[in-house]
């Protein structure tokens, strides 16, 4: 997977390619874990039945950060 990184005025500012697992939980449901180059760990429970992400991230700097949301998928 490739994510880009934005500045606060959502210019584009980086991109990093990571390899990704994908597990599926139940239907619609799935665990998705990977590495970033910086050793940062990943892990998002995506649930689209609900529309809802949570987000769980171990930077190795600043600890653990939780985030949850809604999210809406795009073409």
């Amino acid at each position: 997977m490739t994510y880009y990184n934005l500045n606060g005025n959502g210019d584009h500012i980086g991109q990093e390619t990571v390899a990704i697992a994908v597990e599926p939980v139940r239907d619609g449901l799935f665990l998705v874990t990977w590495t970033e180059a910086d050793k940062t760990t990943v892990v998002h429970l995506e649930d689209y039945r609900l529309n809802r992400i949570i987000t769980n991230i171990t930077d190795p700097e600043s600890g653990l950060s939780r985030y949850e949301g809604s999210m809406t998928q795009i073409d």
